[in-house]
Parts: C-alpha cells; sequence; structure tokens
C-alpha cells in the first residue's frame, strides 16, 4: 500500500528531477519533443491540453500499459520470464520516440535530434517508473507524471514566448 510518505517522497523527488530536465531543455534547447496541434484552443486550453491532459494520457500508456504488453510479449513469445529492466526501458523509449515522431512532428526536423531525444526521455522515465515503492499498489508513478507535465508546460511556456503560438 502507497503510504502519505511514499507519495510525498514522489512529489518531491518529481520536482527536483523536473528541474534538472528544465534546466537541460535551458541549456540545450536542442533537448525538445514535438507537441500535438491543437488548432482553434485558447492559451489556456492548450496549456490544460497539452501541459495536463496528455502527459497523464502518456504515462499511462507508456509507463503502466506498455510495460506490461512488454512483459507479456517476452514471456509468451520469447520464453524470458523477467525482462531486463534497461531492455524494457529502451523498448519503451524507442516506443515512445516513434510515437512522438508520427504524431506530433513527422518531419525531417524532428527525425533529428528531437526523435533521438524523446527516446532518451522515454528510457528515462521508464526507469524511474521502474524504481518504485515495491510495496506500491498504485501503478502509475507520480514522479513521472509530476516530471512529463513540468516537462510539456516548461517547453509549452517557452513556444508562447519565442512564438507567440
Amino acid at each position: 500500500m502507497t503510504t502519505t510518505n511514499s507519495i510525498k517522497n514522489q512529489v518531491l523527488i518529481g520536482f527536483l528531477i523536473s528541474i534538472g530536465v528544465i534546466l537541460l531543455n535551458y541549456f540545450v534547447p536542442e533537448f525538445s519533443i514535438g507537441f500535438p496541434v491543437v488548432p482553434n484552443a485558447t492559451v489556456q486550453e492548450k496549456y490544460f491540453i497539452i501541459g495536463f491532459l496528455i502527459p497523464i494520457a502518456e504515462e499511462i500508456a507508456f509507463r503502466v500499459v506498455l510495460p506490461g504488453i512488454l512483459i507479456i510479449l517476452g514471456q509468451t513469445i520469447f520464453r524470458i520470464q523477467e525482462l531486463n529492466v534497461f531492455i524494457k526501458g529502451a523498448l519503451n523509449g524507442l516506443i515512445f520516440a516513434i510515437f512522438h515522431f508520427t504524431a506530433y512532428g513527422a518531419s525531417i526536423e524532428a527525425a533529428s535530434a528531437s526523435f533521438i531525444l524523446a527516446a532518451l526521455f522515454g528510457l528515462g522515465m521508464s526507469l524511474i517508473a521502474d524504481w518504485q515503492d515495491p510495496d506500491s499498489t498504485f501503478p502509475l508513478q507520480i514522479i513521472t507524471v509530476i516530471i512529463h507535465i513540468s516537462f510539456n508546460t516548461w517547453l509549452l511556456s517557452n513556444l508562447f514566448i519565442v512564438v507567440g503560438a
């Protein structure tokens, strides 16, 4: 069972890692990931959709559902009893990057650094999600949700400041 201290620790760690990811983007602006286009949405709606809803949906899809699918495939097709954390993370990161490339920015520009960085972001988030409270019954890790929401909000804010989108 997830305790209050465990949740507080996840929130704190999530915010600390978020600061690190944001600083990385600040000093290496190429560390960016494509966004969905939300035509005719107000700025507030874009922040709510891109900065809040999409990170939660992606975390459920990529840190809860996809690892389960990878484990089932590993056991049934390849007869692997336990999938290595790094292999699972690398596959998760690759699929995360392919998803971002095809869904949010399938262009020559997106194929360059942002594809690789989306894969690294997905790998890192997968590894963080695997590092969890062993007694936790809550499958969605608060840490990864906070990091993802913080990073998307930061990138979206930069987009509005630079481009005025």
